[in-house]
């Protein structure tokens, strides 16, 4: 049976710091419904509804967290959302490295 690890590495410039627990926690969500050793995730709007119940926020909050993530360059994408696999990894390490 092979296990399947979530990676995180905020040791990277020390962005954990910046972060607020909503940010942290919305990145862990992206992460957890990624693609698995894709770094990726389709952001459908039922997705979106299921965020804003996780965190407990409206679209607009939302919408101003994914831009906050944009900017530090720990996401890009809208409705394709790719992480940055030097911060995050949900999947294999070796193909990670082939990421980065």
């Amino acid at each position: 049976m092979e296990k399947k690890f979530i990676y995180v590495f905020f040791n990277y410039e020390d962005i954990g710091l910046r972060l607020s627990v909503k940010a942290k926690s919305l990145i862990l969500w992206l992460v957890m419904h990624s693609e698995y050793n894709k770094g990726c995730i389709k952001l459908t709007p039922d997705d979106r509804k299921e965020i804003m119940i996780y965190l407990k926020c409206n679209n607009s909050f939302l919408s101003r967290l994914l831009k906050e993530l944009r900017d530090l360059e720990i996401i890009n994408g809208k409705s394709n959302i790719y992480y940055n696999p030097y911060l995050f990894w949900y999947g294999d390490l070796d193909v990670r490295e082939k990421f980065i």
